[in-house]
């Protein structure tokens, strides 16, 4: 089965009010700002994938400009298994 349909199930659910699903995706962890994640925390915790919101969460709604420092910091947050 594919991502995108194991997903679109796990929404499903969600709508349905699973509480497993709804758990899943759900924060139950927040951060002052990106550079604040710890991700040996993470690790720890067997947290072992993000879902990062860069339109108004890391970046300004109007703000289209990625810059190489934010996407090698991105890229310095990726969780080994």
């Amino acid at each position: 089965m594919s991502k995108n349909s194991e997903m679109l199930k796990s929404f499903f659910k969600v709508i349905g009010n699973n509480e497993e699903e709804t758990n899943k995706v759900i924060p139950n962890m927040y951060c002052k700002n990106f550079y604040d994640i710890d991700s040996s925390k993470l690790r720890e915790l067997g947290i072992n994938k993000l879902i990062i919101d860069i339109d108004g969460t890391i970046l300004p709604v109007d703000d289209i400009n990625v810059t190489n420092d934010l996407i090698d910091s991105i890229s310095l947050y990726k969780i080994k298994q």
